[in-house]
């Protein structure tokens, strides 16, 4: 349950169907599959301990990094913890769940699948199968590819988003074959 938690998370960020699926919205499906996540977590057999939270040197890289965010940066502590917490939550949600490498394998394929989604989508725009009006903010931004979604609608943000999954695709379809 974490795992498929983390994948929803993944799918509903680069996706976004909550933005073309008006019902959905009311669901809020980001908390709901972090929500989800969390549970996961909590149920899962063994549950969770505070030696699962840091591990590897990474998992303190990263809790130091954190920390010199919250007290070195310019700002009151509480606001900047509202700002903090949700990236620090998603961190551990994420290393707590992807503990095998299949699970990581198949997380990343799933990314990569709502990537190439996202990118496929787009391309329709110019072709005449546009549901999001995409061709629109295209046209606005002066042919460069757009997708009439929140995250999206900027080119650069499409671009930037969708050369991710070079790297992904050569990972699966060429690397060590």
């Amino acid at each position: 349950m974490d795992y498929v938690g983390i994948v929803l998370f993944a799918i509903v960020l680069y996706v976004r169907p909550q933005e073309f699926i008006g019902l959905l919205d009311a669901f809020r499906p980001a908390l709901s599959s972090l929500a989800l996540a969390g549970v996961g977590l909590f149920v899962r057999p063994g549950g969770v301990s505070p030696k699962q939270l840091i591990r590897t040197p990474m998992d303190w890289l990263m809790t130091a990094y954190f920390i010199y965010i919250l007290f070195w940066t310019p700002g009151a502590i509480g606001d900047l913890w509202k700002r903090l917490y949700p990236f620090i939550g998603f961190y551990f949600l994420v290393v707590m769940t992807l503990t095998s490498i299949r699970r990581i394998y198949t997380y990343l394929a799933w990314l990569c699948g709502a990537i190439m989604f996202v990118a496929i989508m787009a391309l329709l725009s110019l072709v005449g199968f546009d549901p999001l009006g995409s061709q629109a903010t295209t046209a606005g931004s002066l042919g460069r590819l757009t997708l009439n979604t929140s995250l999206f609608s900027n080119p650069n943000a499409l671009g930037h988003s969708v050369m991710v999954a070079v790297p992904f695709l050569y990972f699966f379809m060429f690397w060590r074959r």
